[in-house]
């Protein structure tokens, strides 16, 4: 008998927490989102970052997303998701059976100094929305998104950045995106999957 417990508590220290944090206020103060509390389920609807703070995520920690919601920077905020390789932060969806648009985007918002890398999006109707902002992004996939990643009136800085043409539709360059700056390019994709890159009007949620 005393064997056993000793197994099972040695199993028990063994095994890691499953933890999960529930996010439903907004974040108004420098705010880290470490392994211990992952994933990170977004509830509600927007979920804003404000008073000029940093929200920071570690290497390896998952955010989901629930129908519709999205994490949005204001004020002068701005998210940095530091990943490593093998140890990236996923923007996911919350559902069992996720599809592409099942929620709405990781939207910075002139946000000065966001940074992602090692990051991994997808199934959100916009991965990553940039808007009047001048993310760092690096070693980032997007897939299995609608309109993938885009911009509005940005200059972000990227290298190695991977958009996954299974699902996406196209990649949508917006107003303010001129030919050499060093800002995201549309890559194409064959003409049977029905894609193109095209203006739009403004997104949900512009004023």
């Amino acid at each position: 008998m005393k064997t056993l417990i000793c197994v099972l508590a040695v199993l028990a220290l063994a095994s890691p927490a499953l933890a999960q944090t529930y996010i439903t206020e907004s974040v108004s103060t420098n705010t880290t989102w470490d392994l211990g509390g992952s994933p990170y389920i977004i509830q509600g609807s927007d979920i804003h970052i404000t008073s000029a703070s940093t929200l920071t995520i570690d290497p390896g920690v998952t955010v989901e997303f629930d129908t519709s919601t999205q994490l949005r920077t204001s004020g002068g905020s701005s998210i940095v998701a530091d990943g490593s390789d093998g140890n990236e932060v996923l923007f996911t969806s919350s559902s069992g059976t996720p599809a592409p648009c099942a929620w709405y985007a990781v939207y910075l918002d002139q946000s000065p100094a966001s940074l992602f890398s090692y990051c991994v999006f997808e199934y959100g109707q916009f991965n990553l929305y940039i808007n009047q902002s001048d993310p760092t992004i690096s070693n980032c996939t997007s897939r299995n998104s609608i309109y993938g990643i885009t911009c509005q009136s940005a200059s972000p800085q990227h290298r190695e950045l991977s958009h996954r043409p299974e699902h996406e539709w196209h990649r949508r360059l917006r107003s303010g995106l001129g030919p050499g700056s060093p800002q995201l390019q549309p890559v194409r994709q064959p003409l049977r999957q029905h894609v193109r890159d095209r203006l739009h009007g403004p997104a949900h949620g512009d004023d």
